[in-house]
């Protein structure tokens, strides 16, 4: 399994990410094919904890990436979110993955390094890379 970002998306959410007080978090809309997910946009979210170590995506940017995937035939492919250790699930991710089950990138706020997992009756490290 492989997640590919634009380059300019997903630099511009790391900036963010490691900017940020709080923990910052997303949608990623795209399309799956294969084992291959290509990400066509990033709906950044409020955290609506306002927390620099946990978030809640607020409903209204959840209703919105679902109507531009749902328009432009596209899906939900992930959740993209920051924190200020290395870019594995924590367990409160590892909770959240069982729920829902789509590609979890997580970004490390102190380093930048970036990992992508998504749990299907074990946890899976997917591989990322950029696109042009």
């Amino acid at each position: 399994m492989r997640i590919v970002f634009r380059r300019d998306d997903l630099e511009g959410f790391r900036r963010l990410a490691m900017e940020s007080d709080v923990e910052e978090a997303g949608l990623l809309v795209g399309r799956c094919l294969g084992d291959e997910c290509r990400v066509e946009r990033i709906f950044v979210a409020k955290n609506i904890e306002h927390s620099p170590v946990r978030f809640t995506i607020d409903p209204y940017t959840m209703l919105r990436a679902y109507e531009y995937a749902d328009a432009e035939g596209l899906e939900v492919i992930g959740v993209i979110h920051g924190h200020p250790a290395p870019p594995r699930p924590s367990s409160l991710d590892l909770e959240n993955m069982r729920r829902w089950p789509v590609i979890w990138v997580i970004i490390d706020t102190r380093t930048g390094d970036v990992g992508a997992w998504l749990w299907r009756d074990s946890l899976i490290k997917v591989e990322y890379g950029i696109m042009d």
